[in-house]
């Protein structure tokens, strides 16, 4: 959705005259090396501010996403903003050349004294735009997790114009935009699926109850999550599903959609990094903003990176999604059940090791102690996966040299043959076996070897390397220098971790090498 224009007759949720950001800069914490503007690869809530604006200024995003969840956010982000960096906010302004949207708390779980924190900030963001006689509202869109329903969505809606319209009581002036666009967030496989049907209820809904239209959305897919939950298989294709869904909802309603596809740098996570940005394109056609989290700006060359970034800009907007027709969407569907059910039972049952080793990961951002991964522990138990966030799980993964995108997809890809669903995965995943095969390059097979004599759980894992490299006709494992060393360090870590002593420098030399912590 988007900001909100007033006529005399109606509200009408429009971004006419507005762009659409191609790319987020978001504040995950999966980056190995030292951010080039700051002293330490640690990020305090201070330097988050001056992060936002490099990300504007120097490496050419269009668009921020604010974290307020389980964070000591700078709530003046805003007037920091303004009163540091006037001159470049004079010619760049917020809410029309460049974006902010907040990522709000989990107001459904948690305490909702911090959600209505970040709907003050938005009322006076706008105030102070307008009262500089800059573009205004200078926010205007809030992402809301886990989402699940409609109905979750309307109640954003409804709380922000409780917060506004007290705001307007108490001052007797209007302030603030007076109505707040919601960017829902699909965090899960099945949501991705499903995840049409609930922006259908929230539209009708908001058309029923303002009486208004509603002329876009801009529908959030964590492709990062999705694969935590269900392995590397089921995310690619719930989220290829999810693209072709809003294409085919577009096309019946008239609502333009512009979905937004949450995306790390680990194949795992998303596989978007300033290397592999043709291969993601040609992934995930569609997707009209990418989040550019922080390996992909500091694990590289900043050249390399600014280059990335505007060639991103520059070719997203053009991408058409890929029509899949219904008939496929639920071969998607019977395929994600059958990958998931090897990856989930899998994960699990070397879910001991990868928490007791996953503590050895450092923090890169500055977070409030007790909501630390909120968002991340709730989906853990409402899903029951008892696993760590997807990054610290994708960097402990890889720190013992077992690429997460192997758990499952062997015995998955062995099925998916015996069943006659192959020929499915490979026209909606024409990419699979060319990522897999990245992903294999950081293959440890004697780490693999000793975990197997140390827990039954890792021989699933060994059986899912044999039957992928079946698959491809190639050998899984290092081929370059750099990833020969890495699978060196990655033994180092076993061996260590095994010896009770620190593996945290080798764990770092290894996210160095593969340029991402998770």
């Amino acid at each position: 959705m988007s900001r909100s224009i007033h006529a005399s007759s109606a509200t009408v949720i429009t971004r006419r005259g507005l762009s659409i950001p191609a790319t987020m800069a978001t504040q995950h914490p999966d980056h190995a090396s030292r951010p080039f503007f700051a002293e330490h690869e640690f990020l305090s809530a201070t330097d988050e501010v001056k992060e936002a604006v490099i990300a504007f200024r120097d490496l050419g995003c269009h668009e921020v996403l604010w974290d307020w969840q389980g964070t000591f956010v700078d709530e003046s982000v805003v007037d920091r903003f303004y009163s540091d960096y006037l001159d470049y906010f004079r010619t760049k302004q917020l809410g029309r050349d460049v974006f902010v949207s907040f990522y709000l708390p989990l107001i459904w779980k948690e305490s909702p004294v911090r959600t209505r924190r970040a709907y003050s900030t938005i009322i006076s963001a706008s105030d102070t735009a307008r009262d500089m006689k800059f573009h205004a509202p200078a926010v205007f869109e809030v992402v809301i997790p886990m989402t699940d329903q409609g109905e979750k969505m309307m109640r954003v809606v409804s709380d922000y114009n409780t917060v506004v319209a007290a705001a307007r009581d108490s001052l007797h002036r209007d302030c603030g935009p007076k109505l707040v666009s919601i960017i829902p967030f699909i965090e899960d496989i099945y949501h991705c699926f499903g995840s049409p049907s609930i922006i259908s209820d929230f539209v009708n809904s908001y058309q029923s109850k303002f009486r208004c239209k509603i002329d876009y959305l801009r529908p959030l897919i964590s492709r990062n999550d999705a694969a935590l939950v269900g392995g590397l298989i089921p995310a690619v294709m719930a989220t290829k599903a999810a693209l072709a869904q809003y294409a085919r909802f577009e096309k019946h309603t008239g609502i333009k959609v512009y979905p937004i596809i949450d995306a790390g740098s680990s194949i795992f996570r998303g596989g978007l990094s300033p290397s592999s940005i043709h291969l993601f394109l040609s992934t995930y056609p569609g997707a009209k903003t990418v989040t550019i989290q922080s390996a992909f700006r500091y694990d590289h060359d900043i050249a390399h990176v600014k280059s990335a970034i505007r060639k991103l800009n520059e070719q997203i907007p053009k991408t058409k999604p890929q029509f899949i027709d219904g008939q496929t969407i639920q071969e998607c569907g019977q395929l994600c059940a059958l990958f998931s059910s090897f990856y989930k039972k899998t994960s699990k049952n070397i879910a001991k090791t990868i928490i007791e080793l996953s503590d050895n990961i450092p923090a890169r951002r500055e977070r409030a102690k007790p909501t630390e991964q909120q968002s991340t522990m709730n989906i853990a138990s409402e899903r029951k996966q008892p696993l760590p966030d997807s990054v610290r799980f994708t960097a402990m993964c890889y720190s013992l040299g077992i690429p997460p995108e192997v758990i499952g997809t062997g015995r998955g890809i062995l099925e998916a043959i015996r069943t006659e669903k192959i020929k499915t995965l490979e026209r909606v995943y024409p990419t699979i076996k060319e990522e897999l095969l990245c992903a294999g390059h950081y293959l440890n097979k004697e780490n693999l070897a000793f975990l197997c004599d140390l827990s039954d759980a890792w021989s699933d894992v060994k059986k899912d390397v044999s039957l992928i490299e079946d698959y491809l006709g190639k050998t899984l494992g290092p081929t370059t220098t750099s990833q020969v060393l890495h699978r060196n360090h990655t033994s180092n870590v076993f061996h260590l971790w095994r010896a009770k002593e620190d593996v945290r420098e080798d764990l770092m030399k290894a996210a160095r090498l593969r340029r991402f912590l998770g």
